[in-house]
């Protein structure tokens, strides 16, 4: 029975991604509508750490799922130096962070910039599937090096 519900409930995500506009517009999205049937997962952002930065003595870091910025919550960025850590859990509480088992997020990391664009400093994919675990991931991007922690909880929904 849960095998079924977890296929409809794959099928049906299918059929949504298809009539979207492509996939930075299922990204967009700020939840996938809530289905009864299916078992859902919350997103925990533990912390960031910098192992080398880009540029000068600093990076101006925040990081963004899809196309919005969900850290920090409050301010441009946050300054990032080498061997600096910061505390990520001011972004938790996005009701975003709250996805099916069998889905994904995406994430970006990104040096902010007033004189010209952005610096990409980094992707990562958290996976529903992980669930029950606390994961580091390694980005790298405009010479800069960066790990980030994250766990994925178990909703029992």
């Amino acid at each position: 029975m849960r095998i079924r519900r977890i296929a409809a409930a794959a099928a049906a995500t299918l059929a949504t991604s298809i009539m979207l506009a492509g996939p930075a517009a299922a990204q967009d999205d700020p939840i996938e509508s809530l289905d009864p049937g299916t078992d859902y997962v919350t997103l925990e952002l533990v912390s960031i750490y910098c192992v080398k930065n880009s540029e000068g003595d600093h990076d101006e870091a925040y990081l963004k799922m899809g196309r919005g910025k969900v850290w920090p919550r409050s301010g441009k960025y946050q300054t990032m130096g080498t061997g600096y850590t910061r505390s990520l859990e001011d972004a938790n509480g996005i009701e975003a962070f709250r996805f099916p088992k069998y889905a994904m997020k995406s994430f970006s990391l990104w040096d902010y910039d007033t004189t010209s664009g952005d610096d990409a400093l980094g992707t990562f994919d958290a996976f529903g599937a992980e669930y029950g675990t606390t994961q580091t991931k390694s980005l790298s991007g405009s010479e800069g090096e960066y790990t980030i922690t994250y766990r994925v909880v178990d909703t029992g929904e």
